[in-house]
């Protein structure tokens, strides 16, 4: 139906009808990017504990900051890459939406337009698998031994990722949302580790309502058996719910990293710090929520605790693009790590561009590279400048992107506006940074140790014992 044919009143009034809802008519399908628009959301679960699986019916209220109508909108949603998910309806404004699930991203076309300072509610339904296996390879969206982990299961604005790479990178970059809104159900009595605060539970205690501010994915790991240990630093509460891991030692090792994190780079963020003990085969970060594995023991829960609790500052709190730029929060985060616990170290690979995607390296030395090598270019820039001005420039880009989106670009201008160095020294490790520079003007050059001993492991047997708990330094 057109306004020609309607009486000229009634097609004015659908036309106040539908600016006043914050969309255009006609609409067409554009590719305006969803990491631009801004979102709340308001999720709920009912989780199938006996039989592995959840289902899900969460709202995103978008709204339009931008000057440029958008006709589509984006999300990323794990459980459709490794959860098997269905998804059963999507409605904007309380219209059926068109939409498209490819890979682990889900693309809603809007009926109409959602025009600048324009809003809508796009409500998502779907159900989905939780793996049985151990051995998945995956561990975002699993039930395994009693424990549940569910990683972005709420359908989150983003853009296009490809969730399949060759590397332990995270194919994920998704922009901090000012509340979120989750509800769990079970038909028995769960303990939740989750990125919110909780604020609710049903008189028999299997409804429990939780809320989070300023963050960029909603996680959260339940069993119901977990245990509880809390600490305090700062007056912020980290508390650890766990069955196997070395409960006195994971504290204390938080305690260390977070005090020290808080004190260099800036106050944390939230209320609080959950870490919740996983059966996965990788630790995760979330914002204020990190993932240890039951497994974990010995040097692996230093360097673990340190390592994850790192990116409640970089990722959690700055976010960036983790698929594209996973120099930005790892380099960081390891350098952060290894700085508290003293195990800064040669690389095990040889030197390599600093400025590639996670698609971009091998499995067998991209710990080694963006990592390892990261870390070490960003220690021989501070031992460069000075200490003074390079943590003025740490404190300066977190504060300057805290709760936003930086970058890799973003925060090498924070260390060289700090210092007064010049950025030509980046362009041999960051080529595609600064490709005007060709020939930096001088700067640090990590040292890298010695190749391991081909006839004893290759890079790729070190890279994966390192990430499965054998190799640690």
């Amino acid at each position: 139906m057109t306004d020609r044919l309607l009486p000229r009143a009634a097609a004015l009034a659908a036309a106040a009808v539908v600016a006043a809802a914050g969309l255009a008519m006609p609409a067409q399908v554009g590719a305006a990017g969803s990491l631009d628009l801004r979102a709340t959301y308001d999720a709920a679960a009912v989780i199938d504990y006996a039989g592995g699986r959840m289902s899900v019916d969460s709202t995103a209220s978008v709204s339009n900051p931008g000057s440029a109508a958008v006709h589509r909108l984006v999300f990323n949603l794990v459980p459709l890459r490794i959860g098997d998910a269905v998804v059963e309806a999507v409605t904007v404004n309380g219209l059926a939406a068109t939409h498209d699930a490819d890979d682990q991203s889900l693309t809603v076309v809007l009926p109409t337009a959602l025009v600048a300072g324009g809003q809508a509610q796009v409500r998502v339904r779907y159900s989905a698998d939780l793996s049985p296996s151990p051995a998945d390879g995956h561990g975002y969206f699993r039930k395994v031994d009693g424990i549940i982990v569910a990683a972005r299961w709420i359908p989150w604005l983003s853009r296009p990722v490809e969730f399949d790479r060759p590397t332990i990178g995270n194919p994920f970059v998704t922009a901090s949302a000012a509340q979120v809104d989750v509800t769990l159900t079970s038909e028995r009595s769960l303990v939740y580790a989750t990125s919110g605060q909780r604020v609710g539970v049903s008189a028999d205690g299997l409804t429990q309502t939780f809320v989070a501010h300023n963050v960029r994915d909603f996680n959260f790991a339940a069993a119901p058996d977990y245990q509880q240990a809390s600490t305090q630093v700062g007056g912020k509460t980290i508390t650890l719910y766990y069955r196997d891991l070395p409960a006195e030692r994971v504290l204390e090792l938080a305690e260390r990293a977070f005090a020290y994190y808080a004190d260099m780079v800036g106050d944390y963020s939230w209320p609080a710090l959950t870490i919740g003990e996983s059966v996965t085969p990788k630790a995760l970060e979330s914002p204020a929520l990190v993932w240890i594995p039951a497994s974990t023991r010995g040097a692996r829960v230093t360097y673990l605790v340190s390592h994850e609790i790192a990116h409640e500052w970089f990722y959690g709190a700055v976010g960036s693009d983790q698929a594209a730029e996973p120099f930005a929060d790892e380099a960081l985060a390891e350098f952060l790590t290894r700085t508290v616990t003293g195990t800064m170290r040669a690389s095990r690979c040889p030197d390599d561009t600093l400025d590639r995607s996670i698609y971009e390296y091998t499995d067998a030395c991209y710990f080694e590279t963006v990592y390892v090598q990261g870390a070490l270019y960003l220690d021989a820039y501070r031992r460069d400048v000075g200490d003074a001005a390079f943590w003025r420039g740490v404190r300066d880009y977190y504060a300057a992107f805290r709760f936003g989106m930086g970058g890799t670009r973003q925060l090498l201008d924070a260390l060289d506006a700090a210092s007064g160095r010049d950025g030509a020294r980046h362009a041999a490790r960051f080529p595609r940074l600064y490709p005007d520079d060709p020939t930096p003007s001088g700067g640090p050059t990590p040292t890298v140790g010695p190749s391991p001993n081909p006839e004893s492991l290759t890079f790729g047997a070190v890279a994966r014992l390192w990430w499965f708990g054998v190799i640690v330094e």
